[in-house]
């Protein structure tokens, strides 16, 4: 409102206009409060509390204990070479199963190939080999 307005104005509509404004103020002032601390309630929930809040299942986080902490990554990305045409290539490899042999197609030369897999109690990749697999 400018101030003409506020000139033309009987002083009962100004007081009310004033009156007006402090109120606005102040529930504006209180929404923010409650703004600010619904922040705060809902940053300092643990994904354990959201899960039993909503009724959920706990996920598994691998990163979450951290390095040293014994939980090792679900997969890793290696480079293997191939027995038939010599080509090194790149594969995902899943560390879920343990230690395993299985058979996979080389990328280059479409061959399949036996690979070795050694993986310790905690998780972690100690060897890949490779061999013909005929």
């Amino acid at each position: 409102m400018d101030t003409a307005s506020l000139a033309s104005m009987r002083p009962k509509d100004w007081t009310r206009h004033i009156l007006g404004l402090v109120s606005t103020q102040a529930v504006k002032t209180r929404n923010q409060k409650f703004i600010i601390d619904l922040k705060h309630r809902v940053l300092d929930l643990d994904p354990r509390t959201v899960d039993e809040v909503y009724g959920l299942e706990p996920v598994f986080e691998p990163d979450a204990g951290g390095p040293g902490s014994g939980s090792a990554a679900l997969g890793e990305f290696v480079e293997l070479q191939c027995p038939y045409c010599g080509e090194v290539y790149g594969t995902p490899i899943d560390l879920t199963d343990r230690s395993r042999v299985y058979i996979e197609d080389c990328q280059i030369c479409c061959q399949p190939i036996e690979v070795t897999l050694e993986v310790s109690d905690a998780g972690e990749l100690l060897r890949a080999e490779t061999a013909r697999a005929d």
